[in-house]
């Protein structure tokens, strides 16, 4: 599929419009807005509803699908100024640039335009662009799944290279570990005790990073102390386990568990180390992982449509979590996509134009067939 310079051209321009918006997750309402105005050129008035979701659906024959990408953006996502230098978007290096996930927006209201503009013959198609993404879903937690149509569908979301599928991605807990020393001043507190000491002892303790092949054990956030001339009586460690499991749909983690385990024995010693000081642990489930047979036959059809663009489908697993595990958990089967955006959530993210097109035209395809 060849575009015409004016369709590329009013895809770069869409993107660096979209790019420009502030959309923190918990604050995407301006964005939210923003496609409902770029949508009354083509005559849809979506549905917005008080997380900010948005939806719309766009009648057609054969199988519906839906098709789907998030509105927020990780911090920091303020303030961006996008670049393009003819072939590569990027920001100016202080912020993000937006790619994860405003590329797979510009994707899918592009691709509708395309079906419109040039009469062409599609599926039922639902529209659900997502918020809290970045957050755990928070967005597509609280989505009426009632009002779409589709069984099946796509998630424009993966960091993978573009044709690539991703068949099998990790459950996530989510875990905070709270600590408590005895604060006083930094100068002259005999009974004081520094809950960011008892951390740093616990935190090396952790096997943070990769724990086996099937698991990984992150830090995100840190939070203690309030001036230098203090003690710290509190400190808060906020961080996530991902992990990969077999079977298509599965609730508790046995992986996720054993690292559970291990962040409890390893708070079990720092608390028998250091007797003034008090630990909290909570976690909980916030993604559940899946797995599809590549012998799956949606999968088939993604992979024709990826193959009609000329890029060979690549069937790969994911460490990363996305909406895709909630639609799968919620009874719609999500396959998720590769964008070929590289460097998520840094100021270096960067994806070029070749790959936004390459994106779009594996989506018109897989809109244009039908079963």
């Amino acid at each position: 599929m060849k575009f015409k310079k004016q369709e590329e051209q009013e895809i770069v321009n869409m993107f660096l419009r979209a790019c420009k918006i502030d959309n923190p997750s918990g604050n995407e309402e301006k964005i939210a807005h923003w496609v409902a105005q770029e949508l009354e050129s083509l005559d849809i008035e979506p549905i917005i509803d008080d997380a900010y979701n948005v939806f719309f659906s766009i009648p057609g024959k054969g199988e519906p699908i839906f098709l789907n990408a998030h509105l927020d953006s990780v911090q920091p996502c303020e303030d961006k100024v996008p670049h393009f230098d003819g072939k590569t978007f990027f920001s100016r290096g202080e912020t993000i640039l937006g790619a994860d996930n405003l590329e797979g927006v510009t994707i899918i209201l592009s691709a509708i335009n395309y079906l419109k503009t040039h009469g062409i013959a599609h599926r039922p198609l639902d529209i659900i662009l997502t918020t809290g993404e970045e957050v755990g879903g928070d967005g597509i937690k609280q989505f009426d799944f009632s009002q779409v149509c589709a069984k099946a569908g796509v998630v424009l979301d993966s960091a993978s290279p573009v044709g690539s599928i991703v068949i099998k991605a990790p459950s996530k807990y989510n875990f905070q570990i709270i600590i408590e020393g005895v604060p006083g001043h930094g100068g002259h507190s005999k009974k004081a005790f520094s809950a960011i000491k008892v951390m740093a002892d616990l935190v090396n303790g952790l096997p943070i990073g990769q724990v086996d092949d099937n698991t990984k054990l992150n830090i995100g956030r840190i939070e203690g102390g309030r001036a230098i001339n203090t003690i710290p009586g509190l400190v808060k460690v906020d961080g996530a386990i991902h992990a990969l499991g077999d079977g298509e749909i599965r609730g508790e983690n046995k992986d996720c568990e054993k690292v559970v385990k291990i962040i409890e024995k390893e708070i079990a010693r720092v608390e028998k180390k250091y007797s003034k000081s008090k630990v909290k642990f909570a976690f909980e489930i916030v993604r559940y992982g899946y797995e599809f047979s590549p012998a799956d036959p949606f999968i088939g059809e993604i992979s024709e449509a990826i193959k009609k663009a000329k890029i060979t489908p690549k069937k790969v697993h994911s460490f990363g979590t996305s909406d895709a595990n909630t639609f799968n958990c919620s009874g719609y089967k999500g396959l998720l996509l590769g964008t070929g955006a590289k460097n998520l959530h840094t100021t270096e993210e960067s994806v070029d134009l070749e790959d936004m097109l390459k994106l779009l035209e594996i989506t018109i395809n897989l809109c244009k067939i039908t079963k």
